[in-house]
């Protein structure tokens, strides 16, 4: 699954629910990443893990979630860039569904790892449309169906309502797809209404007869197949290469690699004629070597012989083309052309710029080399090892923020930090709470303990006895707002009101005589001491300084707890 959807989801969600909301649910979701590279591939769980935490968190139900996903995503594709391409891909809304399939192919080079879903329309009358939909990944049900709403009011201005009509799990080359049909309900009549046109007296084929075998000659490639898939007629140049063809099954000598993912069969083809077809030969084929003829030999004028290239490699034939039906002769008629990426696999085919059509930009192409070109290749991959360096990245700044986060948590309580992120004064943040329970405590003859240790054994006994309350602190709940020397200072109930904020600072008070039972002075070897007082009262808080900010506590509820220790 590729970055662009899940940044859909990143994009919806902070827009929608905020920025906040947006890191709850990433957080229960278990992802790492706080956004992600576009055209780079992420695991395919990704999108259920963030999907299930954000019905959690937000209550809205899975289905009506994909469906609001879906209608962000057109609006998604369109602010990134590919609305010039989307409001172009059809005249109508039967036509663009048609050209959805043939847009993830324009998209491959961009996306190699893609797995596109398949669109076809199934039936159009004037109230509506039927699409079919199908997909090897689950659960994108409501997504599609606020897609097709979306895109039909986006650019046709169409107010659609969408009704799922089927769907059924199938099993396909062993793999299983999701196939959906829906009904698209909208005023289709002006589309539907019959186009008048003035009848000439005569028939072009009056006026203009054409033979067959000119007609054909503008498409040297073609391939002509009944119902039962025997081939019955070939392009000239494509005889040349392969001149056994008539009379063989086409699905015995070429499979399908475009569209991807289907089963070469005369039901495929018409369901999938709106999209270009890539057919790929199931042997290699050599250059075959015309024989010189002799003057007076029918028979050796007639006569070739194949002989290998000389790079001594076999390549196996490309054709793209469309696959068009041919009601009058019930079959299918493939109008293709070679995928060629040089010169020198035109000469290995035994082709020649001749063979190739005149009336599309074949020639031009390999000729210069751009179908499709090494530097494409080149920076296609150069691209791939960008998103992965960029990926590691993001990881890394990822884990760094994390740390710094922690840091800036341990000086000030998380909700005041967010709202300093955000911009807002320091001075904004001070506020009076009328129910807080403070506690001090220091460790007992700290004074004479200075005296007779060494500063590495103290700063040891220190870093102690306070990782020993650090950890105590995050059990009760309770925020350490500062050490000064052997003083540990902590509160409850500021800046979040806590009812419990009493008992919280108590429980942390005991603990913290119990946690020093095998804390030994080092001058002595005695255990360790400490002395506690607490006090429930009203308090200023709020952050003081700039350059090292504090959330600092103020008022005689403080002061009774530090005369109390």
């Amino acid at each position: 699954m590729y970055g662009l959807l899940l940044e859909n989801i990143h994009d919806f969600f902070k827009r929608v629910y905020g920025v906040d909301v947006w890191k709850q649910i990433r957080n229960r979701g278990g992802i790492k990443a706080t956004s992600f590279v576009l055209n780079q591939s992420y695991p395919e769980t990704f999108l259920l893990r963030l999907s299930t935490a954000a019905c959690e968190y937000t209550g809205e139900t899975q289905d009506d979630l994909m469906y609001d996903l879906g209608i962000s995503l057109i609006k998604f594709y369109s602010r990134s860039g590919y609305d010039k391409v989307l409001r172009v891909l059809g005249r109508n809304i039967a036509s663009f569904i048609n050209g959805l399939d043939n847009l993830h192919e324009y998209y491959r080079y961009k996306y190699p790892k893609i797995k596109p879903p398949s669109f076809s329309c199934q039936e159009e009358s004037s109230t509506g449309i039927t699409v079919r939909y199908r997909s090897k990944r689950p659960g994108f049900l409501h997504m599609v169906r606020g897609l097709l709403k979306q895109l039909s009011k986006q650019f046709f201005e169409k107010d659609v309502k969408v009704e799922v009509m089927s769907e059924e799990l199938k099993l396909e080359l062993n793999k299983g797809v999701t196939l959906v049909h829906y009904r698209m309900h909208f005023d289709n009549t002006a589309r539907m209404m019959p186009t008048y046109t003035i009848k000439p007296k005569k028939s072009l084929d009056d006026i203009f007869p054409v033979e067959s075998h000119h007609f054909f000659s503008l498409f040297p490639f073609h391939i002509a197949f009944g119902r039962e898939m025997v081939i019955f007629k070939v392009g000239m140049a494509l005889r040349e290469i392969l001149p056994e063809l008539v009379g063989e099954r086409v699905n015995d000598v070429f499979f399908v690699v475009r569209p991807q993912h289907i089963e070469f069969t005369w039901d495929n083809v018409l369901l999938h004629s709106n999209n270009v077809f890539e057919l790929i030969s199931d042997s290699p084929v050599e250059r075959r070597n015309l024989a010189l003829p002799c003057r007076g030999s029918k028979e050796q004028s007639q006569s070739f012989h194949i002989s290998s290239n000389k790079s001594g490699k076999s390549k196996y034939l490309s054709l793209k083309g469309q696959m068009r039906y041919v009601s009058e002769w019930n079959a299918v008629l493939f109008l293709g052309t070679p995928v060629m990426g040089n010169l020198e696999d035109l000469f290995n085919y035994g082709l020649y710029l001749t063979d190739l059509c005149m009336h599309d930009c074949t020639r031009e192409m390999i000729i210069n080399g751009t179908q499709p070109s090494v530097e494409l290749k080149l920076a296609v991959n150069k691209q791939a090892e960008t998103n992965d360096e960029l990926g590691e990245l993001v990881l890394r700044i990822d884990k760094e923020k994390r740390k710094a986060d922690e840091l800036l948590y341990s000086m000030i309580p998380r909700p005041i930090a967010e709202r300093l992120r955000n911009g807002e004064a320091a001075l904004n943040t001070c506020s009076i709470f009328h129910e807080v329970s403070v506690l001090f405590a220091d460790i007992v003859g700290f004074t004479d303990i200075c005296r007779k240790v060494s500063p590495m054994e103290l700063v040891t006994l220190l870093n102690e006895c306070h990782t020993l309350f650090d950890d105590l602190a995050q059990q009760h709940n309770v925020f350490k707002v500062e050490t000064v020397g052997d003083e540990y200072m902590v509160e409850s109930g500021a800046p979040i009101p806590n009812e419990s904020h009493a008992f919280e600072v108590a429980d942390f008070g005991l603990d913290m005589l119990k946690s020093l039972s095998t804390t030994k002075n080092p001058s002595t070897g005695d255990p360790i001491k400490v002395r506690i007082g607490m006090n429930t009262g009203t308090v200023v808080a709020g952050v003081v300084g700039l350059k090292v900010p504090k959330y600092c506590l103020f008022g005689d509820a403080v002061n009774t707890a530090s005369r109390m220790e």
